[in-house]
């Protein structure tokens, strides 16, 4: 007698565990800086007026921020597929 060890209906898969979804990084939020162009002896220069640099300093900051959130992302998903 036979007890369906031949049984040509393979077995029902696990199913497989959901993979958590992490939020997205937050936006760049970066601030507008306006530079200007000076004639200094035939030579160009960039020139940022009197506070454009603390919003190149902020901006930088923003940049850093959104990076360090998609590093942890990309860490987090990387140890998921081990």
């Amino acid at each position: 007698m036979l007890f369906g060890a031949c049984s040509s209906v393979p077995p029902a898969a696990l199913p497989t565990p959901a993979r958590p979804i992490l939020p997205l990084p937050a936006p760049v939020q970066l601030q507008d800086v306006k530079p200007t162009l000076e004639d200094r002896n035939g030579d160009v220069a960039v020139v940022y007026p009197q506070g454009e640099h603390q919003k190149l300093t902020d901006n930088l900051g923003e940049l850093y921020r959104w990076i360090a959130e998609a590093m942890t992302q990309l860490e987090f998903y990387r140890r998921e597929e081990d």
